[in-house]
């Protein structure tokens, strides 16, 4: 038997655990995982001496922009910004331009990714105008459905009757809801002069409230993820939920993760977000959070803006919240385990296992025998400074810029294929999959 590509020298994350061994792969798919001796023949082998062989890494909470927001990022640029950063799956959210939330425009986001991103992407949905037609869209193979209680998309009033309604639907369809939990009326009560007090206006205490409001209205039982939270205490709510058998799961982002309010100080508005950087308290928090495994997630939150036009802007009000994250997220992260602050089972849990599990992505998420080829090579000895200069994305600016790092990815493969080596994409556009959810109302 002779097979498409072998993968050899590496060492194999299984389950787990580490091994010295091979994959075999063929016609995509992972077809043995074994030592050397026992691997069949192969038309091209890769060599991994030295490399920790993990199942392809997952962003499941990415914004490509496109369409009406291709100044920022777009299908080609975005899924090129994946596939340096070791990411072989992204799933993209729908506040869009225009707004996934009717079935004309997730068709259209659909065909217009096909023959242009480099890396698998799949799409949350927003609650259209007309409640009765989420269904539809779910059946068109979408990943969640996203509420975003600060920001509603589309101009839909995300009033508790409504959120009762589309977490229903969501429950009977077996797709999980995607909340951004800020309660915006506590955010609007402020009247911020600057930035930072803008930051400020999005308090913790409104974090909170919105996470505990929604496990309330969730009276259907629905699965529940909950977006880039910020404290300690908003995941204890989570703990709590899921204790009483709610499904429940939430992610971090390495900025919430890392980088304390005095980051905004330093670097201005490309260190803002939504919901904003915290105090230390928070930062180191949420790190103990995660080396527990209470956080089920760290996703990038990648958002990439035109910095003139988006963030040189006087009035904080009118500064674009977000920063490119692809390329950032991976190095990051490994750095922590490198460190020893994070083990690298729970690094792996957090952006492969789980998000392939959270969201259903089939045959994603492990390296054995059936699965996609997806595989991400990572030096865990090399050492490199983020440089947003060279980024893939449209987007070059960071407030990461300038950190060292170590445990870097170096090769990118999707089924089989290598995307990109050492920082360079080989791919063309078109090469990615379009990923769909499978229906289950």
């Amino acid at each position: 038997m002779t097979v498409d590509l072998v993968v050899m020298g590496g060492r194999v994350y299984v389950e787990g655990s580490l091994f010295e061994a091979g994959v075999a792969v063929d016609d995509g798919r992972i077809v043995k995982v074994a030592k050397e001796a026992h691997l069949p023949n192969a038309d091209l082998k890769v060599n991994a001496s030295g490399l920790l062989v993990l199942p392809g890494l997952i962003d499941c909470h990415v914004h490509l922009r496109d369409q009406g927001l291709a100044y920022k990022e777009d299908f080609y640029t975005g899924t090129c910004s994946a596939a340096v950063g070791g990411i072989t799956s992204v799933l993209d959210m729908p506040n869009n331009v225009p707004p996934t939330n009717s079935k004309e425009a997730l068709l259209k986001r659909m065909e217009r990714a096909r023959n242009r991103v480099v890396v698998n992407v799949g799409f949350y949905v927003a609650p259209p105008e007309k409640p009765e037609a989420l269904k539809d869209l779910l059946r068109l193979g979408a990943f969640g459905v996203k509420l975003n209680l600060l920001r509603p998309i589309g101009g839909v009033d995300l009033t508790p009757p409504r959120i009762v309604k589309v977490l229903g639907q969501a429950s009977e369809c077996s797709i999980p809801a995607l909340i951004h939990a800020e309660d915006r009326f506590m955010v609007m009560e402020r009247s911020p002069k600057d930035l930072y007090q803008l930051a400020k206006a999005h308090t913790i205490k409104a974090e909170r409230k919105s996470v505990a409001e929604l496990l309330t209205l969730n009276t259907w039982g629905a699965k529940l993820h909950f977006c880039h939270l910020t404290s300690s205490t908003s995941i204890s709510l989570v703990c709590k939920a899921r204790r009483s058998r709610i499904p429940v799961t939430c992610e971090v982002t390495p900025h919430h993760l890392l980088l304390g309010l005095d980051s905004l100080k330093k670097h201005g508005a490309i260190a803002f977000y939504e919901p904003p950087l915290r105090g230390l308290r928070s930062v180191i928090g949420l790190q103990r959070r995660v080396a527990s495994g209470d956080v089920d997630v760290i996703a990038s939150d990648h958002a990439p803006h035109d910095p003139s036009k988006d963030k040189e802007v006087e009035d904080p009000f009118k500064v674009a919240p977000g920063s490119p994250g692809l390329e950032v997220m991976v190095p990051l992260v490994m750095t922590l385990v490198t460190r020893g602050l994070i083990g690298l089972e729970r690094a792996v849990a957090m952006m492969s296992e789980n998000p392939a599990r959270i969201f259903g992505i089939k045959r994603k998420g492990s390296v054995k025998p059936g699965y996609d080829a997806d595989l991400t090579l990572v030096d865990m000895k090399l050492e490199g400074v983020i440089d947003p200069a060279k980024f893939k994305s449209k987007a070059k600016y960071s407030p990461f810029k300038g950190w060292r790092v170590k445990g870097l990815p170096v090769i990118t493969m999707v089924a089989g294929r290598v995307l990109a080596e050492r920082g360079e994409v080989y791919a063309k556009g078109g090469e990615g999959r379009i990923l769909r959810r499978s229906y289950c109302g």
